[in-house]
């Protein structure tokens, strides 16, 4: 590779943070979630679940968007 993702990463701006090889490091900014490896596997799904019961629209009256029936067009 022509270069480290981490110094192009940082160089745009990016907040990189990293752990030692094997240990987790899961993380969510919005609804991006992201993880460094398969030890994070379990907080990434964690995350993701998070995510999915947390309606736009915010606290009040929210509903929650996992099994929610989609509507075909």
């Amino acid at each position: 590779m022509p270069f480290q993702l981490e110094q192009k990463l940082r160089e745009a701006g990016a907040s990189v943070r990293k752990a030692q090889p094997g240990e987790e490091n899961a993380l969510r900014d919005g609804f991006l979630i992201t993880g460094q490896n398969h030890a994070s596997a379990a907080r990434v799904a964690n995350l993701v679940v998070e995510a999915l019961n947390v309606h736009p629209t915010g606290p009040e009256g929210s509903v929650p968007i996992v099994g929610r029936a989609v509507a075909e067009a």
